[in-house]
C-alpha cells in the first residue's frame, strides 16, 4: 500500500517521523516511534523519554520558520557543547507510517544552533539552509570581492599550507615556535585545520599571529596538545596582499577607484 493511501484512510495510519542528521559520511538517526526503526537499510533508534519538533512552518521568514527538534540528550548535540562544527550538519525529516516501506521527505534543513533548556535535554534549531545564503556580494571597490583561495581568486592554498603541531595551549591560544619563524600576522585571518576521524576535518579561524602564539577564534576546545594541525595564512583583501601570492591579475576589486563615494550626496562624482 502506497504512502498517500494510509495517509488518506480514516484507520489505517500509524505515523513516524523519522530524523537522520548528516555531516559527511557520518549519520545519526532518531525516530519518534518506541522501537527501532528500518528504512532505506539504516536504523533510526527510539529515543527513550520521546523526540519530538515544533512543526513545520513557512511563513517566508528564516527566523519564524526555524525548526526546532527536541529531545534528551542526543549524540549529535554534543557537537555544539562548545564549539560547533565548523561544516554543516545536514537534518533530513521524513514521514512514514509503522509497517510501510515508503516514506516522504517532509523537511530538509541543517543545524543552525542547540540549545540545552535542562543538563539532559536539547533543543536542536535547525533551518532551511539556502534561505539565508547572502545574495549578490560583489561590489565595485578597491577591496577584493573574493575569498582567499576559492576558485575564482585562484590562488593554491595546498602551497602555502603549514603542517605543524600544537605544543602548548591555554584555552584561548595555541603555540608552537614553528610559527615564529613567519613575521608576526602572517597567519592572521587563516584557519587551522585538523582531523576529526572518519574522513572529517574541523576548522577554526585564527584572530591573530604573534610569534610562535596564535589566538583562535572560539578559543581551543576540542583541541590537545600534540593534535596535528594544518595551518594556513589568508590575505586582508588589498592589491598590495595580492602581490604577495603573485596574484594581482586574479584581484577581484578595483584598486584605483576613487575615494569618494557616489552617494554621498555630492554632484559631482
Amino acid at each position: 500500500m502506497t504512502f498517500e493511501l494510509i495517509e488518506n484512510s480514516i484507520d489505517l495510519g500509524k505515523p513516524i517521523r523519522l530524523y537522520k542528521f548528516q555531516r559527511g559520511v557520518v549519520s545519526w538517526c532518531y525516530c519518534s516511534a518506541d522501537r527501532d526503526i528500518t528504512y532505506q537499510s539504516q536504523k533510526f533508534k527510539a529515543v527513550v523519554g520521546g523526540i519530538s519538533d515544533s512543526g513545520i512552518l513557512q511563513s517566508g521568514e528564516v527566523g519564524a520558520d526555524a525548526f526546532e527538534i527536541t529531545a534528551p540528550m542526543l549524540d549529535v548535540a554534543q557537537l555544539y557543547r562548545n564549539v560547533g562544527p565548523s561544516s554543516a550538519v545536514e537534518v533530513t525529516v521524513y514521514e512514514i507510517h509503522y509497517g510501510d516501506a515508503e516514506a516522504i521527505i517532509r523537511y530538509m534543513g541543517e543545524i543552525v544552533s542547540v540549545k540545552f533548556p535542562q543538563v539532559d535535554r536539547c533543543v536542536v534549531v535547525c533551518n532551511a539552509g539556502s534561505l539565508e545564503q547572502t545574495g549578490l556580494r560583489f561590489t565595485w571597490g578597491p577591496g577584493c570581492n573574493y575569498q582567499w583561495a576559492d576558485h575564482n581568486c585562484g590562488v593554491d592554498r595546498e602551497f602555502y599550507k603549514v603542517e605543524s603541531f600544537i605544543q602548548t595551549m591555554d584555552g584561548l591560544t595555541i603555540s608552537n615556535g614553528e610559527f615564529a619563524s613567519f613575521d608576526d600576522g602572517y597567519f592572521a585571518g587563516g584557519e587551522i585545520e585538523w582531523p576529526v576521524g572518519q574522513g572529517l576535518f574541523d576548522r577554526r579561524g585564527i584572530v591573530a599571529h604573534v610569534g610562535s602564539t596564535l589566538e583562535l577564534l572560539g578559543g581551543t576546545s576540542g583541541l590537545t596538545p600534540n593534535t596535528s594541525i594544518v595551518v594556513f595564512p589568508s590575505c586582508d583583501k588589498t592589491f598590495e596582499s595580492c602581490g604577495f601570492y603573485n596574484n594581482q591579475e586574479n584581484y577581484g576589486g578595483a584598486p584605483d577607484s576613487p575615494d569618494k563615494s557616489p552617494f554621498d550626496g555630492d554632484p559631482i562624482f
